[in-house]
Order: structure tokens, then sequence, then C-alpha cells
């Protein structure tokens, strides 16, 4: 009585397996804990409320004051934390709105 394991792939197996990248948020703690840094200590380095880097931790855009801002804090903390920011910057391009361009002459 012995059994046999079909191994041919069905249909509904996908081909690959995608994983997400970790968030820009995610990169951001992990780089945070593995300095052993705290939240307070970032928020002090870089004149920012606790909740705010939490918020940040959390790619919780909406509570804070907006895209140009967020870019700001985002690109400092990756400095402060050792990380390169560019990769950042092009994740945030995708996620948030660009601001108005408001200074246009006709």
């Amino acid at each position: 009585m012995s059994e046999q394991i079909d191994n041919v792939p069905n249909d509904e197996t996908p081909a690959e397996i995608r994983v997400a990248p970790p968030s820009v948020g995610v990169l951001l703690k992990a780089a945070r804990e593995v300095r052993g840094l705290s939240v307070s200590e970032i928020a002090q380095a870089l004149k920012l409320g606790q909740r705010q880097v939490e918020a940040l931790e959390r790619d919780d855009w909406s509570g804070l004051p907006g895209t140009t801002f967020i870019r700001g804090f985002v690109r400092n903390y990756a400095r402060m934390v050792g990380l390169d920011h560019a990769p950042l910057m092009l994740h945030l391009d995708r996620l948030l709105d660009k601001p108005i361009d408001t200074l246009a002459v006709p």
C-alpha cells in the first residue's frame, strides 16, 4: 500500500511567487532597531514628534503634513540610520500624490 505523489503542477499552482518588497516604514524601523536607536532618539535628532516617527514607520502618510515634508522626513531618517535614501524616494514617488505645480506662469 504505497501512495504515489503527483509532482505534476496543476493549473492552479502559480508559476512564480511574487514577494512584495518591504515598505519604506518597515525598512526605516528595521534599520533603526539594528542601530539600537529608540523612536524618541530618532524624533529628537530629526526634530520630529514621536507620533510622526511612528507614522513614518507604519507608512501612515495621512497623519503627516504633506508630500514634500514626508520626502524630507524619510530622506533624513534614512541618512540617520545608514540607508540609501534613493530607493526609498522612488518607492514614495509611486505611493504619494505629486504636489500641484502652482508656480507655473500662464
